[in-house]
């Protein structure tokens, strides 16, 4: 490997790196031993500038910095920093350039982007019709429910109320039974006055049992009216 070759390996960057920081400590001490007057400072003063002078040296075989081709990013910025073969820029086409060829190709004229966004708009409007059509279909299945429970509710009342008119039946027929035997034990002269007291108090108790059997009746319409 040349020493050309050499300079230009990453080995010799680092190798120069050290140099330079090395280089300035000894030619920073000679320096402050030659102001300062120290024992030596002629010496440590040549040793100081004989370090720069290497380094200078040295430098002279490190490549030169290497602007990077900008125009690669910015095509407009072409030949500003290297020069273009003939003296021409190269023309490099931009997005929009670009993007215009490619509708240019495509046939995609002014008229036919405005139908695609009108044909956009209008399935965006369907989109949000068939959003309402759910909102309209689930208050369809929660009406159809509360309809049901409606339902339910009237025939167990129904089913209730039957259940009352039955007892109320029973209460009445068991009154009217009570009544004729009353009524027979009335005119029944022989009967005591022990008798007749007994089938008061049982006709007070039968009367009182209708009138609850008629409260819990009235009382079961309010409630589920």
């Amino acid at each position: 490997m040349g020493l050309f070759n050499f300079t230009r390996t990453r080995g010799y960057r680092q190798f120069m790196a050290k140099v330079y920081g090395w280089g300035a400590s000894v030619v920073l001490i000679g320096a402050m031993f030659k102001i300062n007057h120290y024992p030596g400072a002629d010496l440590m003063l040549v040793v100081g500038l004989g370090t720069e002078a290497i380094i200078f040296f040295f430098s002279a075989f490190e490549p030169p910095f290497v602007e990077p081709d900008w125009s690669m990013v910015y095509p407009e910025l072409a030949g500003m920093y290297h020069d273009v073969k003939g003296g021409e820029l190269q023309k490099r086409k931009s997005a929009t350039d670009r993007l215009d060829e490619m509708f240019e190709k495509a046939k995609l004229d002014q008229k036919t982007i405005d139908k695609l966004s009108t044909g956009f708009e209008k399935l965006s409007e369907n989109a949000a019709k068939l959003s309402d059509l759910s909102d309209a279909a689930s208050a369809t299945s929660d009406f159809a429910s509360n309809v049901q429970t409606a339902s339910n509710s009237a025939r167990i009342f129904g089913e209730s109320v039957a259940k009352d008119a039955e007892t109320t039946g029973y209460y009445a027929e068991s009154l009217q039974t009570t009544m004729s035997v009353f009524l027979e034990k009335l005119e029944q002269s022989s009967a005591s006055a022990t008798e007749f007291h007994g089938e008061m108090q049982n006709l007070t108790s039968k009367m009182s049992e209708l009138n609850t059997v008629y409260g819990n009746i009235l009382t079961a319409m309010n409630v589920k009216g």
